[in-house]
C-alpha cells in the first residue's frame, strides 16, 4: 500500500477503484494500479494507493511472505527464504 503522494509521485496508473473496512471499522476509498516495488534487488508489480493513509508505504506480513520474505523478531529485519512450491 502506499499514500496518495507516493501514488502520484510514481505515476501510478489506476486500474480500478474499490472501497475496503479498515481494522478498526473505517471505509477507505482504495486505487488499484501497477508498479514497480523494489526489495533488495528484486521487482514485484502490485499496488494499491490507500486515500488516509498516514505511512508513505506499508507492506503487510502476508504480502512480504508471498513474495518470499519474512520480519526476523530478533532484529526487526527483512530476510528472503524463497519461495517453495509444494
Amino acid at each position: 500500500m502506499v499514500s496518495s503522494r507516493v501514488a502520484k509521485e510514481i505515476g501510478l496508473k489506476v486500474l480500478e477503484e474499490k472501497e475496503k473496512t479498515t481494522v478498526d471499522g473505517r471505509k477507505v476509498k482504495v486505487k488499484v494500479g501497477i508498479a514497480k516495488v523494489k526489495i533488495d534487488d528484486e521487482s514485484y508489480m502490485f499496488v494499491e494507493e490507500v486515500e488516509g493513509l498516514p505511512l508513505d508505504v506499508l507492506i503487510g506480513v502476508q504480502a512480504l511472505e508471498r513474495l518470499g520474505y519474512y520480519v526476523d523478531p530478533k532484529d526487526g529485519t527483512i530476510k528472503k527464504v524463497g519461495l517453495l512450491a509444494v
